[in-house]
């Protein structure tokens, strides 16, 4: 097991844009839901069944979204 912030865990993340690169539609709504509201935080990471926006923006999927995106553009899908 590695450690949170170990350097194995970007090209996991890496990995997992790559294979969500050829997903266009999928990332493209990822996208467009975690947006940040106006206190900074994701629309779309509530609370579980409140509603209530609970993670800082830009999110893990936002981040994730946005590597698969790049790595659309880069043509590794």
């Amino acid at each position: 097991m590695v450690p949170r912030g170990e350097k194995r865990s970007r090209p996991r993340a890496s990995a997992f844009a790559d294979e969500l690169a050829p997903m266009v539609g999928v990332w493209l709504r990822l996208l467009n839901a975690h947006v940040p509201d106006a206190s900074g935080r994701c629309r779309a990471c509530t609370a579980g069944g409140t509603g209530v926006p609970s993670e800082p923006w830009p999110c893990v999927i936002r981040g994730m979204a946005e590597l698969a995106r790049i790595s659309h553009s880069a043509g590794a899908a």
